[in-house]
């Protein structure tokens, strides 16, 4: 079962860092029975941006998603997203940025002597970023790199088909464990979505300008400033020109739909409270042949109750116990 909490309508999965390099580790072992291409998103306040309008409900883009519900691994990559985790009571472990899981992933891979390849972005810092890595990773691999211009305009898609076959032939042609495609959201999910019934890679992640940090093209902000969701004023600081609006909307988008999300919760917390919900408790009889437990089940069924009657679940299994659940 997927340990997830749904935000926006989108699954965001309760890993940390390590847990998600280590589980494309076992993508690729088991690459062999499963021939699917497993995607990752990297889950930011720039996604929820792209999927929803500034105000209502219905996504302007529904492709995207349903290709993040559908994804294999939604990471939190946002501290606003982890604060409004806390506040709707579910919290997340931790962020878990690309970058920083790809880092942890790389030295993984290189264990094994295994491989990446690279697609999209800027020729020059890609190679550069690739060189670093070979230097830093000892063992890993760069099966190749192809930095195309690739159309995702409806109505370019025609022409675009035949060059987005060859580059799959050729990511194919290289068998690299891990695929990084560097196109930016929600270009590089739209693509790996249209394309991975084609691909036999193991896994894939979408890491937008990643690269650019692995080259020192772009630097990345103090541990402090990432530690207290300030990464954004680093990078906005760096390129304002381009960065100013982009973080306006994404910001006004987050408030607009966050808002009522949270006062929605608190409320129904409220609500719940003031209502008689009880601590389960066990009833024991005693019969000429066993014992019966009766668990007396309480109005509304939340994440605690659930675990204590998970826990009495468990004891009546474990031992010659009859179960009985009272309404």
């Amino acid at each position: 079962m997927r340990n997830a909490l749904c935000v926006f309508g989108i699954p965001i999965d309760q890993v940390t860092t390590e847990e998600a390099a280590e589980r494309v580790i076992e993508w690729i072992k088991t690459h062999q029975s499963d021939q699917n291409t497993k995607n990752i998103a990297t889950i930011n306040l720039d996604f929820i941006s792209n999927v929803y309008p500034l105000w209502g409900l219905t996504s302007h883009n529904p492709e995207l998603l349903k290709i993040l519900r559908m994804s294999k691994l939604n990471t939190v990559d946002g501290m606003p997203l982890v604060w409004l985790s806390w506040l709707l009571g579910n919290p997340l472990e931790e962020r878990v940025t690309g970058v920083d899981m790809c880092l942890f992933l790389f030295q993984l891979l290189a264990k094994n002597d295994q491989s990446i390849f690279f697609l999209g972005g800027f020729q020059p810092e890609v190679e550069k970023a690739a060189k670093i890595l070979r230097k830093n990773y000892s063992g890993l691999k760069i099966a190749g790199i192809e930095c195309p211009i690739i159309s995702m305009e409806s109505g370019a898609l025609v022409q675009a088909e035949e060059q987005d076959c060859l580059l799959a032939e050729k990511i194919n042609a290289a068998r690299p464990d891990f695929l990084i495609i560097s196109l930016g959201n929600p270009k590089q999910e739209l693509w790996f979505y249209r394309m991975a019934h084609r691909l036999h890679c193991p896994a894939a992640i979408g890491l937008g300008g990643t690269y650019l940090m692995i080259s020192g093209a772009i630097t990345r902000a103090p541990e402090w400033m990432r530690n207290w969701g300030l990464e954004w004023v680093w990078r906005l600081f760096q390129d304002p020109k381009h960065l100013w609006k982009r973080y306006l909307l994404c910001f006004l988008k987050y408030m607009v739909h966050s808002i009522p999300l949270v006062l929605y919760h608190r409320l129904n917390s409220l609500i719940y409270r003031s209502h008689e919900n009880h601590v389960l408790r066990p009833l024991l009889f005693l019969s000429k042949n066993r014992s019966i437990t009766a668990i007396r089940l309480p109005r509304v069924l939340d994440k605690r109750n659930a675990e204590v009657i998970a826990s009495y679940w468990d004891e009546a299994l474990s031992g010659d116990l009859l179960l009985i659940l009272v309404g």
